[in-house]
């Protein structure tokens, strides 16, 4: 099974792509309730929703 574990070569794997991939947006989910994350947004409207689009994206990856 090495397209699910990786192989000796230096292929990580399905698995491991997808745990990290997981963990990132488990990353973003938590630290996005930070008050003092700069989400790019012009006025503090822009900022909600800039963080409520990449939110909903991390839950879309995690799920």
């Amino acid at each position: 099974m090495q397209f699910l574990d990786g192989d000796t070569s230096g292929n990580p794997g399905i698995f491991l792509l997808l745990y990290k991939g997981i963990n990132s947006a488990n990353i973003i989910i938590n630290r996005a309730k930070n008050p003092d994350v700069d989400w790019m947004g012009a006025d503090e409207t822009e900022n909600i929703a800039n963080r409520n689009l990449m939110v909903a994206h991390a839950h879309l990856v995690r799920a």
